[in-house]
């Protein structure tokens, strides 16, 4: 079941750490949504996430979106985000 992987927001709040990370999984060749995506530290390489994991997230299977909130000690300047369906998107982490 491959799908897509969009990022919409990838930003950090530089002087708490806060890392709010939004986006949407497109649906999958099942006609479903992915249950997870995992967040790492860094750009994609191919169809994967190399970097450190930062968290993992939960889809909503209404509507395959995600919302990741979490306050990290890493200062990444690029966010992969990857689909447990296997798709896969980078997108630069904007500092606030």
């Amino acid at each position: 079941m491959t799908d897509t992987v969009t990022i919409n927001l990838a930003q950090q709040v530089l002087g708490t750490g806060e890392l709010p990370i939004e986006g949407v999984n497109g649906r999958g060749t099942t006609g479903g949504f992915a249950v997870t995506d995992e967040i790492h530290d860094g750009a994609a390489l191919g169809a994967s996430c190399p970097g450190a994991l930062i968290g993992t997230i939960s889809v909503n299977p209404a509507d395959g979106t995600w919302r990741f909130r979490s306050t990290v000690a890493a200062r990444p300047t690029t966010v992969c985000v990857h689909s447990v369906a296997g798709g896969t998107a980078t997108r630069a982490v904007t500092p606030k």
